[in-house]
């Protein structure tokens, strides 16, 4: 390949040479252009004979001459050109071609990097300015359920929900999910960036659920789908200031305790992280995260839920890599809460859009339709409103580099909770609302706390060949803390009302790539019936 982009070269470097000796002379008789053309066809059919071009390359030098390609074939005595002198070039030693082939090959190789060829950077100016990332994890879990746990239609009833919500509360089950995402992140101009990303998907899968992006194998072998959880715009228009809109990740500090980790928003979202000192940097979170649209329809209101959303805090990185990251946030659920259908007329559904479109066991709800629907099967909106403080933090300390310890804890409290507000809002409904252990209900004894400590050592990111941490931690969500549909789903398969105690550890075994391990015990806390899970989560994930 090398011997024929330098004959190319040294064939195209005699055609310049010649081409430009006759423009250069243009008032030259037609002899002596003769004489040149004559010239230029023996020393190429002599460059032939030597075997410094191939017959076929000598044949093109002359077809991009305007000569015709046949004259390399015809004897030389047969002068085709005419009576202009012969020039013979009867050897050409083998130190001139070396010498050419040099001098031609410090020109090509030039030409080359001037002209970027085989360099990514010649490629379309888009496409440089793009990037992938993706992940894949395989995951084995186990869900052990307590013999003593009580029946499905009782606890369906208790957590208020639609009967059949809950299939199984005693018999173990065992199964293998798999997460697979790609993205690509575009950088469009200096300030302006756009994204998306497709992660599995399956129609089986309850479409409402916001929590997991896991998908159940064993299905008939039906076909992984694809849904978009990412599809955003950000604009910076300074270092310190980004604005993004669309479908963004989550964009607030904290752990699993207020979201899942796959929670993605429907948002408009303003960061600014300023720089306060060598060691210390601030940030700063608004967000307004549409939850619901939901159109009016004959006897039905229409509905919009919104999330608005505050955070602020620091990080701090010393020199001597130790870490930490503190933020308090307030989140503010406007119109999530539920409310009761009038008594009249008999069926009335005006307020059907304010039942819970995903239901997980935890929240106190009541029947929306319990004074317009009586003998119909219950539809529950949740009592509670909610606008969670929330106070985060995390600290690693990097003394014994790389094994680092570190220490995560978490606080949410939901001051949206008034006893009297709900009363007046639900009105009779709030007579069959559910009792706890101790007899009474939520209006009675309000439950709106939720906390998490957790302690690591080893690696903070699992990552390389060789990288590890082990963890432990305790995890407890009230009844009406937070949000039951959006939290984690790990824990007794989600949900609120609950305490959970958790170990695992991690191991890299190849770059990109790490196993982990991890095992939850998970029990109920002060709703009357008996649901506790243990389970057991063994993931296998590499991204890229």
């Amino acid at each position: 390949m090398k011997r024929s982009i330098a004959v190319l070269g040294m064939g195209a470097l005699i055609l310049a040479g010649v081409s430009g000796a006759v423009a250069a002379e243009p008032r030259r008789d037609a002899s002596t252009i003769d004489q040149v053309q004559t010239t230029t066809i023996n020393l190429i059919r002599a460059l032939v004979d030597q075997g410094v071009l191939t017959p076929e390359k000598g044949a093109e030098l002359l077809r991009q001459a305007g000569l015709d390609p046949a004259i390399l074939t015809q004897p030389e005595s047969g002068k085709p050109i005419g009576a202009a002198p012969v020039v013979r070039v009867p050897f050409v030693p083998e130190a001139v071609k070396n010498e050419m082939r040099e001098e031609l090959h410090q020109e090509i190789v030039a030409q080359a990097r001037a002209e970027r060829w085989g360099d990514p950077g010649a490629l379309p100016d888009w496409l440089s300015r793009m990037s992938f990332y993706g992940d894949v994890r395989v995951r084995f879990q186990s869900d052990r359920y307590d013999s003593a746990n009580d029946t499905v239609q009782n606890i369906d009833s208790t957590f208020g929900q639609p009967q059949g919500t809950t299939s199984n509360s005693t018999e173990a089950r065992d199964r293998i999910r798999v997460r697979g995402r790609l993205g690509v992140d575009g950088l469009l101009s200096e300030n302006v960036q756009a994204g998306a990303r497709l992660v599995t998907s399956a129609a089986s899968e309850d479409p409402y659920n916001p929590t997991s992006e896991s998908f159940d194998v064993g299905q008939n072998n039906q076909r992984y789908g694809a849904a978009f959880d990412l599809a955003y715009i950000r604009w910076s228009p300074t270092a310190t200031v980004a604005l993004s809109g669309g479908r963004v990740a989550n964009p607030y500090f904290g752990s699993d305790l207020v979201w899942a980790p796959d929670f993605t928003f429907d948002s408009a979202v303003a960061n600014w992280h300023p720089r306060l000192s060598e060691s210390w940097t601030g940030f700063a979170t608004l967000g307004a995260h549409w939850l619901l649209s939901a159109p009016a329809s004959p006897g039905v209101q229409s509905r919009n839920d919104w999330l608005y959303a505050a955070q602020a805090g620091v990080d701090a990185a010393w020199s001597n890599h130790s870490t930490f990251t503190f933020g308090i946030g307030y989140l503010d659920f406007y119109n999530l809460e539920g409310k009761l259908n009038p008594a009249l007329p008999t069926g009335n559904s005006e307020y059907a859009n304010s039942a819970v479109p995903y239901r997980k066991p935890g929240n106190t709800t009541f029947n929306i339709n319990f004074l317009s629907q009586p003998n119909s099967s219950a539809v529950y909106g949740l009592a509670s409103k909610f606008k969670l403080l929330d106070l985060a933090g995390r600290y690693e300390w990097s003394r014994f580099e790389p094994v680092r310890l570190g220490i995560t804890a978490e606080f949410v409290r939901n001051l949206g909770f008034n006893a009297g507000e709900i009363a007046q809002r639900i009105g009779l409904a709030a007579e069959a609302l559910p009792q706890d252990r101790s007899g009474a209900t939520a209006l009675q004894r309000p439950r709106v706390n939720g906390y998490l400590v957790q302690f690591q050592v080893g690696n903070s990111r699992v990552e390389q060949r060789g990288d590890w941490n082990a963890f432990t931690g305790y995890r407890r969500l009230e009844r009406d803390a937070v949000v039951a549909e959006y939290t984690s789903a790990d824990y007794r398969l989600g949900g609120t009302d609950q305490s959970s105690t958790y170990v695992g550890f991690g191991y890299g075994v190849a770059r990109n790539t790490a196993v982990s391990l991890r095992y939850i015990a998970a029990k109920s806390l002060d709703l009357a019936p008996t649901y506790n899970i243990d389970t057991w989560l063994l993931d296998v994930q590499t991204w890229f």
